[in-house]
């Protein structure tokens, strides 16, 4: 009975751990697709090209590759999880700035659309100098600016 038991233990331990598994991959993609710009649908193209070369090269792992869940929806989640978490380690961050500064500054991306870039600088107690990028808002209308 004790070996039943143990066995038993071990299944729902490799089922936790394939599930964690799946979800780091789902956050890895989500992760390289918002970086890359590119639409939350292709999560599910991402997951085809997987399940192919799994069956291929990796058929003993071609469960694990079924269980990761790329669907926009998954993957629109996981990237708002992971903006909010990147604004709560900055809000933490920031109280413990000694001196901050914001900077602006406006570019354009690969679609020409002017993006306005946002700069959090700051100095800490032993004067080390970071920036780090706070948002990056798309801008409408007309971006240029004319005194008379």
């Amino acid at each position: 009975m004790e070996k039943s038991l143990k066995e038993q233990q071990n299944k729902f331990k490799a089922q936790n751990f394939t599930s964690d598994l799946a979800v780091k991959a789902s956050y890895i993609v989500s992760q390289i697709l918002a970086k890359k710009m590119k639409p939350f649908a292709d999560g599910e193209i991402i997951k085809e090209c997987l399940t192919a070369v799994a069956e291929i090269g990796f058929p003993d792992k071609k469960d694990i590759i079924s269980k990761i869940s790329l669907s926009r929806f998954t993957i629109r989640r996981k990237i708002e999880d992971l903006s909010e978490n990147i604004s709560a380690t900055l809000c933490k961050r920031i109280k413990k700035f000694e001196y901050c500064s914001l900077a602006l500054d406006e570019s354009c991306d690969i679609s020409d659309t002017s993006q306005l870039a946002v700069f959090v600088r700051r100095i800490d107690s032993s004067f080390n100098i970071t920036e780090e990028l706070g948002s990056l808002i798309p801008m409408t209308g007309t971006t240029t600016f004319t005194i008379n």
